[in-house]
């Protein structure tokens, strides 16, 4: 990569990554637990299959009811 690729990529995302930092800035979302909870989900999504697998009955239909998502 030439140094004037390097330059002209780094500018412009430089540009998109402060763009994102100022649009966080105004979220109102605010998690105390942040990194815990993306730990878990990766742990839940790496093992989805035997999650779902081992599952009870009423386990999958809680799972399955939309009215038990986040709502933000």
């Amino acid at each position: 990569m030439t140094k004037e690729i390097y330059e002209r990529l780094s500018s412009k995302l430089r540009e998109e990554l402060q763009l994102i930092q100022k649009e966080m800035e105004q979220c109102d979302l605010s998690i105390s637990n942040l990194k815990q909870m993306i730990q878990e989900t990766v742990l839940i999504c790496r093992n989805l299959t035997k999650i779902w697998t081992k599952g009870s009955i009423l386990f999958k239909k809680q799972k399955e009811n939309r009215n038990n998502l986040p709502t933000f």
